[in-house]
């Protein structure tokens, strides 16, 4: 056995020291929990520091033919808006939640002032896009279910499992005596005597009785790229596509970035429980995740999956979760939501960010600290004697103004104040008044000062 010096167990002890550091940033970095708290809207907070995060949204419909949509058609435009209606309703009146965490604490915000705004809906025919999952079904050895044990995620059936597929299956179709199925994935499978045990990826409830059990190998695109790349023109947007399958009769989605969604037979899974279908994936494409693994310390540390019924003991209602209520999100996920959508530059041109609202300015009455990343589509007024001091990326909508009355102050302090879209804004006004913004100050020593502070920059101001 060799021994270390001392200076080699040192140098062992400091990268195991930054090993961790690097996680710990990673962490913070991915989910940014260290400022997490001062982007939450409470609901004392103020609309001007807390601002609706608005989300330009473009829904694509894929028919599979001119004759057979299997989908939604052109006559489905109440449809869609009745959708989007329940959708942002889900995330503007927030429920209070039904499984308490740990610390004992009710965590819960009445609004998470965010909305998936529809500015246009689109038709395609393809009945290649509109195919999202197709399979290649081994037929010839289906098998008896027995039993399936939920704390386990195990799908026992009769009979040893022998694949004709070069052991290539990834999935099962599960049959019920109604006459429905389901589509399930599983990660491993192993032959107990004359039983072949499958290891689900994620629990399932089957309320149903199940018959037969297929295996196949599954050709899943419900998250592929291929129809934000094709139909995708407008990139300052997140693109909703339905599309349908030749495989599975349920509905099922997947957002796995935050500039498209995709939902598979919407039709198929009911008005209302569509919409919540789609309000779970939208939660996707703006960076949150499922909460049987808890993304914050503000969720229960477990949350069963199914489908089911939320209760006080192991579901939730979260949103997040797979339940059949879906009305609530903690306040870190909404802070994490609203952080990405005030910090990222990539996240920010999805949004309405850059349509200035006139005639209806921020005024900063009192001295005010700004110390959060901020997307502002007003003017700003400081008025007279008053401070504002920027201490955070700061984005100002096209046409946006700051407006610097007699003796205020404008101090950009280690920020930016800079425009995303590459429109530029109209920059600081020196002026006597907002009312009077033509004039300057009788005497120049009472003109407002702009004070830039630790690298602080002002960018992409117009040029008259």
């Amino acid at each position: 056995m060799k021994l270390l010096n001392q200076n080699q167990l040192q140098s062992i002890a400091f990268n195991k020291l930054i090993l961790v550091l690097f996680f710990y940033c990673a962490i913070n970095a991915l989910y940014g929990q260290h400022d997490i708290e001062k982007y939450i809207p409470h609901e004392e907070s103020p609309l001007v520091t807390h601002p609706q995060i608005e989300i330009r949204t473009i829904v694509h419909v894929i028919k599979r033919s001119h004759d057979v949509a299997d989908n939604l058609t052109e006559d489905s435009l109440s449809y869609i808006t009745q959708q989007y209606d329940w959708i942002n309703s889900f995330y503007r009146d927030l429920r209070k939640p039904t499984l308490a965490t740990s610390d004992g604490v009710e965590h819960h915000i009445p609004s998470a002032r965010l909305e998936f705004k529809v500015v246009d809906i689109l038709f395609h025919v393809d009945a290649n896009d509109w195919d999202r999952m197709s399979t290649e079904e081994d037929t010839r050895h289906s098998m008896n279910f027995v039993s399936y044990n939920e704390s386990t995620s195990e799908l026992v059936v009769e009979g040893k499992w022998k694949s004709s597929l070069q052991r290539a299956e990834d999935s099962l179709k599960i049959s019920f005596k109604d006459g429905s199925h389901e589509i399930v994935r599983f990660s491993s499978v192993k032959v107990d005597g004359q039983q072949t045990v499958f290891k689900l990826i994620s629990n399932r409830s089957f309320e149903k009785e199940a018959t037969i059990i297929t295996a196949f190998k599954e050709n899943n695109r419900n998250c592929a790229t291929d129809l934000w790349d094709k139909y995708a023109t407008d990139k300052n947007a997140l693109h909703v596509f339905y599309t349908g399958s030749s495989k599975s009769g349920i509905a099922f989605g997947c957002g796995p970035q935050p500039y498209f969604l995709n939902v598979t037979n919407i039709i198929k899974g009911g008005d209302w429980a569509g919409a919540q279908l789609t309000a779970h994936e939208l939660g996707h494409t703006v960076g949150l995740s499922h909460t049987d693994r808890p993304q914050f310390d503000d969720l229960p540390k477990a949350d069963k999956f199914g489908f089911i019924d939320c209760n006080q003991s192991a579901t939730s209602n979260n949103i997040m979760g797979y339940n059949i209520c879906r009305n609530y999100l903690s306040p870190k996920q909404v802070g994490y939501v609203h952080s990405l959508y005030s910090k990222r530059k990539d996240r920010i041109l999805l949004t309405t960010a850059n349509e200035y609202i006139a005639n209806d300015p921020i005024e900063i009455w009192d001295d005010a600290i700004w110390d959060k990343a901020m997307v502002v589509k007003r003017d700003i007024v400081i008025r007279r004697g008053q401070t504002l001091k920027i201490q955070e990326q700061l984005h100002m909508a096209a046409g946006a103004t700051i407006y610097l009355e007699a003796k205020a102050q404008l101090i950009v302090d280690g920020a930016e104040v800079l425009n995303f879209f590459g429109t530029n804004w109209n920059g600081v006004k020196v002026c006597s008044s907002y009312e009077r913004s033509n004039k300057l100050p009788c005497k120049e020593k009472n003109q407002g000062q702009i004070i830039l502070r630790n690298n602080g920059n002002i960018k992409d101001i117009l040029q008259l």
